[in-house]
């Protein structure tokens, strides 16, 4: 099955679902506002709507979808546990009355879906307290979530004629022997894709070409990391980060009348934005979350050094602060975290919920060897 080679356009409701998605891809230009113009034909634009009401997420989605081509390839990211306006973004692209293809499933981080049920590392999603921090009910299963959706889901390999326009048709991509002939039948019939990283990596031989740009990083040589998230997983990654590497750690709480001064010089610097007890799953409430980014804003100033950011709404921050509208991702260090230049910084962007206890650790040194293959003239990294 041949479709030809196309423009993509991926469309994330965070940034670093935009940007996960668009390393899945090889590389793409990331948009961090989606206002922004001078768009590239093919690039991934951050909506940076997950915790907006469904009716702004709705009206920036559409904005989006009216400025692609009609011949492009249209990738929806969507959080691979189901979190963020998915049945508001399922229902509006149905209403296109093209098919849709979605797909969360995640191997590579043990999330499938089985008997019509996602789950996580075999367990699943409704007992693994991952929507701890969720304003909504976990869903029980795919058919509890799109209830009100018209949907089907595919038991087994996917074929051309399940895809049918104004319906979504769920599939397990790890059910077809290979991803990219879903992703052909797909783009064949017209449909829009909808999903984790996964599914868009199997877009991966329909696309453009896409030249990555040259490397040149300036400024110090030290590494700011910023943690937003209140997953326990990201508590440990924080701590093994200071004991591995001789991090310094400073903590900007909810309510601080005087924010520790900020540090001056090179090294690795970890903050963390603390909202409370530490709970699984998600960044920080949003009705604390603000005032927090906010103060961390401040706290960076004109910091000029590299970042690592965890959590998707933060990094939107913290680079809104810094001026920075637009990434040139280069490659994905592991699952959801992504190695881009912005400017003559380097940045890695990672959700809160993925990683093991050193993953902080791998991507501070990732950064470090990225830094050091451009001052020896390499300008890929």
């Amino acid at each position: 099955m041949s479709v030809g080679h196309r423009d993509v356009v991926v469309i994330a409701d965070d940034l670093s679902g935009a940007c996960e998605a668009a390393a899945a891809l090889g590389g793409l230009p990331v948009h961090v506002d989606a206002g922004m113009g001078g768009r590239a034909p093919s690039r991934a634009v951050s909506l940076g709507s997950r915790e907006l009401p469904a009716g702004v997420h709705l009206a920036r989605l559409r904005a989006e979808l009216d400025r692609v081509d009609d011949e492009a390839i249209v990738f929806v990211k969507t959080d691979s546990i189901l979190r963020g306006p998915l049945v508001p973004t399922l229902s509006l692209l149905v209403g296109t009355g093209r098919p849709v293809l979605y797909s969360p499933s995640l191997p590579e981080q043990g999330r499938r879906i089985v008997s019509g049920v996602l789950q996580v590392d075999g367990i699943p999603l409704h007992e693994t307290g991952l929507w701890a921090r969720e304003r909504d009910k976990v869903p029980r299963s795919v058919d509890d979530l799109l209830a009100q959706v018209p949907h089907r889901i595919v038991d087994g390999p996917l074929r051309q004629d399940a895809l049918v326009p104004g319906m979504v048709t769920v599939c397990e991509l790890t059910d077809n022997e290979r991803p990219e002939d879903a992703a052909a039948m797909a783009v064949e019939r017209g449909a829009i894709l909808v999903g984790a990283s996964a599914l868009c990596r199997a877009l991966v031989p329909f696309r453009r070409p896409y030249q990555k740009p040259l490397v040149a990083v300036g400024g110090p040589p030290g590494v700011t990391v910023v943690v937003g998230s209140a997953a326990l997983s990201a508590r440990r990654q924080v701590s093994r980060l200071a004991d591995d590497r001789r991090a310094g750690l400073y903590v900007l709480g909810f309510g601080d009348a005087e924010p520790p001064k900020r540090p001056v010089g090179t090294g690795i610097v970890v903050v963390t934005l603390d909202a409370g007890d530490p709970v699984a799953g998600r960044e920080l409430d949003p009705r604390i979350g603000t005032t927090l980014l906010e103060q961390l804003c401040r706290w960076l100033g004109d910091d000029a050094s590299d970042l690592v950011i965890i959590g998707g709404e933060t990094a939107a921050a913290v680079l809104a602060s810094l001026r920075v509208r637009r990434l040139d991702v280069i490659r994905e260090i592991e699952p959801g975290a992504v190695l881009s230049v912005a400017g003559e910084r380097l940045v890695v962007t990672r959700p809160g919920s993925f990683g093991g206890d050193a993953s902080l650790v791998h991507l501070v040194d990732a950064l470090d060897s990225a830094r050091s293959s451009v001052a020896k003239g390499n300008n890929h990294v």
